[in-house]
């Protein structure tokens, strides 16, 4: 699949959440839970190109439940510029796993190509309790997912969209 490219209309309205409520998205994400973000490919460039990231795609490439990197090539495809990467990586409270409870599905830090909450493309962030009796209703560092995603160059404009969370048996619930 290939990246679309889309400019920002003039004067469109900055709808980019806190970084408080992107931390409390990712610390209650749950097994369905997804991501996607819109970032400029240049914070520098004179005519700056958004992204839209597509995790399913042949530019994201998962090494492992914790980690992964989206390759974002020439943005205006002219080869005038260069790509960048977006290094993803993960790290788990103490009373958290990446995957269901049983370890028979682990989705944590893999682009979905299936529709998840009205979104596809996605990267799912999948994580459950090591023990039952420790998780609470209430954020804690040992119920959660750290999510932390490391730019090669400056974005500016930057938004996610997190989608379909949810819980279910043996499941952090939101």
């Amino acid at each position: 699949m290939s990246v679309d490219h889309i400019q920002k209309p003039e004067g469109a309205p900055s709808s980019a959440p806190t970084r408080r409520a992107i931390t409390k998205g990712a610390l209650w994400a749950m097994p369905a839970a997804a991501a996607s973000y819109a970032a400029p490919a240049y914070a520098a460039s004179c005519n700056p190109v958004s992204t839209i990231t597509e995790w399913a795609g042949a530019n994201y490439k998962q090494a492992s439940s914790t980690s992964g990197t989206y390759t974002v090539p020439d943005p205006d495809g002219a080869g005038r510029g260069t790509g960048m990467t977006v290094k993803v990586s993960s790290a788990f409270g103490t009373n958290t796993q990446a995957g269901n409870q049983l370890k028979t599905r682990d989705d944590n830090l893999r682009g979905i190509s299936t529709s998840r909450g009205g979104f596809s493309n996605t990267l799912a962030l999948h994580q459950s309790p090591i023990k039952d009796h420790l998780k609470t209703e209430t954020a804690t560092p040992a119920n959660s997912q750290t999510v932390t995603f490391t730019f090669s160059k400056p974005v500016t404009g930057l938004s996610f969209t997190i989608a379909d969370i949810d819980s279910a048996a043996r499941d952090f619930r939101d």
